[in-house]
């Protein structure tokens, strides 16, 4: 467990859920290690509308884990608190941490699953 002072707590935005990891969880191994200012964990094909994280004043760190069954997508790192936004839903502050992000999943024949399409 993480000896954060701040209890970090699971957050929703519409499609795309944040669950609190600890520190060791973040373990890229051979995956490309991505870093920016944004990070996009979800994006509407139909829409257009995104499910980005911001840091203003910090470097985001993610790998995708490539993990479909559990749904692990990405696992993202962020030094300082950070937002994730998105056109239609409220801001949400996101703490500092190591995050995995999930989105739901939908089951299309035996042992195939996709993404949910927007």
């Amino acid at each position: 467990m993480d000896n954060r002072s701040e209890i970090r707590l699971p957050a929703r935005q519409g499609d795309v859920l944040l669950l609190p990891m600890p520190d060791s969880a973040w373990n890229p191994g051979k995956n490309k290690v991505n870093t920016g200012k944004s990070l996009t964990v979800a994006l509407g094909e139909v829409t257009g509308h995104h499910h980005t994280i911001y840091a203003d004043t910090a470097v985001i760190e993610s790998y995708e884990t490539g993990d479909v069954v559990a749904q692990a997508e990405k696992i993202v790192r962020m030094s300082v608190g950070t937002e994730i936004r998105h056109q239609e839903h409220a801001t949400i502050a996101v703490p500092p941490g190591v995050w995995r992000t999930v989105t739901p999943r939908e089951y299309v024949a035996p042992e195939v699953s996709r993404r949910v399409l927007d």
